[in-house]
């Protein structure tokens, strides 16, 4: 216990000391010590709390066992309440904790270190006008608490409204300038406010308090990242990766700056890193489509991304991010129509975000200009400067759509070549038939199918339109496999189109003495 308080003293932002001296505190069965120091590892490092709670459980529950018995012989101390609840609290039992606070604080109103516990857990539960309350009931008691404005900033955060929490992050600061998570949520503001280089000096600040917080490593890293320096930005997420491994978000960054930085094979084993850690990464999936694009694999990606919307069918945020990179392929692809669908499918699902809106309009506006539809172009650019009056895309792409003067810009050229999609080949007689069944129809962007042959080779995706032309060319056979966009199985041809299930393939041509 010493040593361990010594270590504590030498680096009092190593969460990992708190670890170790709540394993010893629970072997001499000091409940409230071991509580504390938990607590205290998770506040230095909340990053890491899931793997803390994991390690730090089984002496969680002990210590709740141990105060519950002490309150059930009749010794039920304000104290000992607050111990149990902060016990809770490490569990994950919100509510228990709470409750706990709140009766400690009926008969000690002053203990503020509590109070802050209480709205930690308030604004956890999205109560942020109860976790405010609180903890500006603290910073009027005590104006000097920088803990409470550290939190307080944090409610605000949610509560959006960022210029209050600056304020409440700045003063924590200036209060105790030696604690390297201020500086990283200054961070964070600053970089929601767009000046990615004040985030860095942030970041770099809490770097040098704690060089072990892979978190600002990680942050540094992103802002780096869209600096376009990448060198730097892959040096810091390998760093933020060696000190804290198994994280997928890092991998999808570090993949994303590889990829920035033509190292195509390095990125490629990233994304694939990501989705073996967590196979709902969507940012891996549109990590990996855009590696195979980038090598000409154009189809390919095309597929990836539209098995992978099934996995995120409950999610419009993520649909959209795929359907983004889609429609990008599409586009490089020179297949116009699709492009469009898919860009104003994002619009639609996204309109409570206005970044996402801004880049599905201009990505729209680009697909129309190469349609020939200048005014609607402009048009929504126009809707994008509205909103962003300093968006450079759309300022250069209007500013010629309205005048005509000097060159087009390039976002606005067309793609370099077109890409048109493959088909697989035929291996049937040519067959009639009548419109299928209603129910196999979907909406955008349900509306696409992929085709996996005997080979087996897959292709697409394509539309409903394309694939009936397909199986009237006899490409399709009633064993060939369907998978329609959503879907989680697939299903033999057959059973979409009837007229396959009692047709045999065309017999091969018999081959001539020339031809032996």
């Amino acid at each position: 216990i010493e040593d361990f308080k010594q270590a504590s003293r030498l680096r009092p932002n190593h969460a990992g000391t708190h670890i170790w001296r709540a394993a010893a505190s629970a072997k001499l069965e000091d409940w409230p010590d071991v509580i504390e120091n938990l607590q205290q590892a998770i506040q230095l490092r909340p990053s890491a709390a899931q793997q803390y709670r994991k390690l730090g459980s089984p002496v969680a529950r002990k210590a709740v066992k141990h105060f519950d018995r002490l309150i059930r012989e009749g010794k039920p101390t304000p104290e000992t309440i607050c111990n149990r609840g902060r016990a809770h609290e490490f569990l994950g039992r919100i509510d228990q904790a709470i409750a706990d606070y709140s009766i400690a604080l009926t008969s000690t109103s002053e203990d503020y270190n509590t109070m802050i516990a209480r709205a930690r857990l308030y604004a956890r539960k999205g109560d942020l006008e109860n976790a405010i309350n609180d903890l500006s009931k603290v910073i009027r008691r005590q104006p000097d608490n920088h803990r409470a404005c550290y939190a307080r900033a944090i409610a605000l955060i949610d509560d959006n409204n960022n210029d209050s929490a600056l304020r409440d992050v700045n003063r924590a600061i200036e209060l105790a300038p030696g604690e390297p998570r201020y500086h990283v949520l200054r961070g964070d503001l600053r970089l929601l406010a767009g000046n990615l280089s004040a985030a860095i000096d942030d970041y770099t600040q809490a770097i040098v308090l704690d060089p072990a917080d892979h978190l600002a490593f990680r942050k540094r890293g992103s802002c780096y990242q869209r600096q376009h320096q990448y060198l730097y930005a892959i040096a810091d997420l390998t760093r933020s990766n060696e000190l804290f491994p198994g994280l997928a978000e890092t991998y999808v960054l570090r993949g994303q700056s590889y990829l920035k930085n033509d190292q195509l094979e390095q990125a490629n084993e990233d994304f694939e890193q990501a989705l073996a850690i967590d196979p709902h990464q969507v940012r891996a999936f549109v990590g990996r489509a855009n590696y195979l694009a980038q090598l000409g694999r154009h189809e390919e990606a095309l597929i990836l991304l539209t098995k992978a919307m099934q996995r995120f069918d409950e999610d419009q945020r993520q649909i959209a991010e795929l359907l983004m990179m889609r429609g990008k392929i599409f586009y490089q692809m020179g297949r116009f129509p699709p492009a469009l669908t898919d860009f104003s499918t994002v619009l639609d699902l996204r309109r409570d975000d206005i970044y996402s809106v801004a880049a599905a309009r201009c990505a729209r506006a680009v697909v129309l200009v190469q349609h020939g539809d200048l005014i609607r172009a402009k048009k929504e650019f126009d809707r994008v400067l509205a909103r962003f009056p300093d968006h450079p895309l759309a300022s250069a792409a209007s500013e010629w759509l309205t005048h005509g003067n000097g060159p087009r810009p390039a976002i606005l050229e067309p793609p370099e070549r077109l890409i048109r999609p493959t088909r697989p080949p035929v291996t049937r007689e040519p067959v009639e038939f009548e419109a299928t069944d209603p129910q196999w129809e979907a909406p955008p962007p349900y509306d696409l199918w992929i085709v996996r042959t005997s080979k087996p080779r897959e292709y697409g995706p394509i539309t409903k339109a394309m694939l009936d032309d397909w199986v009237r060319q006899g490409r399709i056979g009633g064993r060939t496999r369907l998978l329609r966009s959503g879907w989680e199985k697939w299903r033999r041809a057959k059973r979409v189109y009837q007229v396959l299930g009692d047709r045999r393939p065309r017999k091969k041509r018999p081959r001539s003495s020339d031809e032996k």
